[in-house]
């Protein structure tokens, strides 16, 4: 969902003949992401021979998690655009607020069970930032044109929830 505002239309700004254009943004969405594999959510069995007395056998090969489901990621944005002296200087600024929920993640089990992991809806991450950019026509003839670009972005990341409150993921994922 978005919505703007184009504030050079407005009367109020448009007496000033200062600004060509100048457009309040807000967006909000979700969205997910497929990544959890055809059969993740299913607890998978193999067919394997000498496992016991030399017989052949059917033995679990991978864990199941009936409880599997997407990765869900919401983002609020707030913008603004701009141009004045005839289009001259132009630019925008963007603030935005991103969570990545539900993430899929191979969470370490005891690896008595034959298993070292099980992949679980686990975390949520952070992302906020604001974005600037500016555009300048330094220069503009019919036989030359001079252009600057500039732009800068700040973002903090954080890691805002993970499985039995640790704050990292574990370098080794088998507990043995």
């Amino acid at each position: 969902f978005s919505v703007g505002w184009n504030l050079s239309k407005e009367s109020f700004i448009n007496k000033k003949n200062f600004f060509n254009n100048l457009v309040l943004r807000a967006s909000w969405g979700r969205t997910g992401n497929d990544q959890i594999g055809n059969f993740d959510s299913r607890g998978l069995y193999g067919g394997a021979s000498r496992i016991y007395n030399n017989g052949s056998a059917i033995t679990p090969s991978q864990l199941g998690n009936p409880d599997l489901r997407w990765e869900t990621r919401e983002e609020v944005n707030l913008g603004l655009d701009f141009a004045f002296f005839k289009n001259r200087i132009n630019g925008s600024i963007d603030v935005y607020d991103r969570r990545n929920k539900d993430l899929l993640l191979g969470r370490p089990i005891y690896s008595i069970n034959g298993f070292t992991s099980v992949t679980q809806n686990l975390g949520e991450v952070q992302n906020k930032g604001i974005e600037f950019a500016l555009n300048v026509d330094v220069v503009k003839t019919t036989n030359f044109r001079w252009q600057s670009r500039f732009n800068i972005a700040y973002v903090h990341n954080e890691l805002k929830r993970l499985y039995d409150t640790i704050k990292i993921l574990p370098a080794n994922n088998s507990l043995q």
